[in-house]
């Protein structure tokens, strides 16, 4: 299973976490300013802590959570090459909203309409629709 730090966040500051497959070297690890930064400039902020998915060392996916104006906000962004690997994906997003809910009585969602499974995927988390615009919202 992933290891945690104290805090509970999915990978402990110290360590990466390297995933089996036979044919790639795939890493699970904290997201530096620099891999925040390959996903989205938007996301080079305090208050965003993100992990970084690696395969065979180019970052692939980001997932974590950005606290703005009051809100926690939930976000995933995948390449394609980071698809085949949904179960490590829904692992990694369960610890993340895990680690939100423990500190948070909300966390806000917003669906891509290029993302045809979003809404299933945001159900299975936990969240709901909140409003007509694509947003999602879990709650105590």
């Amino acid at each position: 299973m992933y290891a945690t730090g104290r805090n509970n966040w999915p990978i402990d500051a110290r360590q990466s976490i390297i995933i089996a497959d036979p044919d790639k070297k795939v890493v699970l690890e904290n997201a530096t300013r620099a891999d925040l930064a390959e996903f989205d400039e938007k996301f080079l902020r305090p208050t965003v802590k993100a992990v970084v998915a690696r395969i065979d060392g180019e970052p692939v996916a980001l997932a974590g959570l950005w606290y703005m104006n009051g809100l926690t906000i939930a976000f995933c962004i995948l390449k394609p090459e980071a698809r085949p690997y949904k179960k490590t994906i829904h692992k990694v997003a369960t610890m993340i909203v895990a680690y939100a809910k423990a500190r948070h009585k909300f966390i806000f969602a917003q669906i891509d309409d290029g993302e045809g499974t979003a809404d299933r995927w945001l159900r299975r988390l936990g969240f709901e629709p909140y409003g007509n615009d694509g947003a999602y919202r879990w709650q105590i």
